[in-house]
């Protein structure tokens, strides 16, 4: 007799995971085997998202994995849009706040000369980085007014020469 049974990749089937794609808890703990209200649940989750991001990253497809209610979510364009950039915000108020503290640490009280030159050093080029991205986005900004005005010049002419012509 020939065996039928179709195999199947385990825990999940990684490469058939596309955008809008629910992982549900009941899944997730029949798998890791760790009830849903455990720390060890939700480490195996943390585990999983990270698992998926990088298979799906290394296959071309830089999707967003995120937690969504004990279970997985592989976010929709609309939703990661969203999500992006509200991630995005905190995270760069997040660096502007490690850097304060950061430049709140008393050097003279460090163990030695080294440990402080680290710091200093460390603390140099964060706020070289820190300037940068803000520069960056002050010339962002500045190019994407530029060209909004570009549009409306030439939206502009064209209604011009529609209104000339005979």
């Amino acid at each position: 007799m020939k065996n039928t049974t179709q195999a199947t990749r385990f825990p999940l089937d990684y490469d058939a995971l596309e955008k809008g794609c629910y992982i549900p808890p009941d899944e997730i703990q029949a798998v890791c085997a760790h009830p849903r209200d455990t720390k060890k649940y939700q480490l195996y989750v943390l585990t999983l998202i990270e698992t998926i991001r990088k298979h799906l990253y290394a296959n071309g497809k830089p999707y967003t994995v995120k937690q969504d209610r004990d279970g997985v979510r592989i976010l929709t364009d609309e939703e990661a849009t969203a999500y992006n950039a509200s991630r995005w915000d905190t995270l760069k108020g997040q660096l502007g706040r490690t850097h304060m503290q950061m430049l709140g640490v008393q050097t003279p009280l460090l163990a030695d000369d080294a440990a402080r030159n680290a710091h200093l050093r460390r603390c140099q080029l964060q706020a070289f980085e820190l300037s940068g991205m803000h520069d960056g986005l002050k010339r962002g900004l500045n190019g994407i007014k530029a060209t909004e005005l570009a549009v409306k010049a030439t939206e502009l002419a064209v209604k011009a020469t529609e209104s000339t012509a005979p």
